[in-house]
């Protein structure tokens, strides 16, 4: 079950850097604001996913931490997708972090 939930959360982190880029597509209006926020902000999340949450990053965060700490920073991106209008999305989308979340705190390692 480990195995399906750390590719669940694989799933989810590559469906957040997708949700940020439609944000800024959306949110970014027309001209080139909109490339800036489409680009920008799932570059921003995955430079911090690399330094921070990353399993292998040098992080001084606990293992624990990172998890709630990512799954904070997915809830963000289900957040702003539900801002633009992708409501439904963005309801799956936070209920399966939620879900992912849960499991990597109860299985084990």
């Amino acid at each position: 079950m480990t195995a399906a939930n750390d590719l669940l959360r694989f799933a989810l982190e590559l469906a957040g850097v997708a949700a940020l880029a439609v944000w800024g597509w959306v949110a970014g209006g027309s001209g080139l604001f909109r490339y800036i926020l489409a680009i920008g902000a799932p570059l921003l999340l995955i430079v911090v996913w690399a330094l921070f949450i990353a399993p292998n990053s040098d992080s001084p965060l606990a293992p624990t931490l990172r998890a709630l700490v990512g799954s904070g920073l997915l809830l963000v991106a289900a957040l702003l997708l539900w801002l633009v209008g992708f409501r439904v999305a963005a309801v799956v989308f936070a209920v399966l972090i939620v879900v992912n979340t849960i499991l990597m705190l109860v299985l084990p390692a």
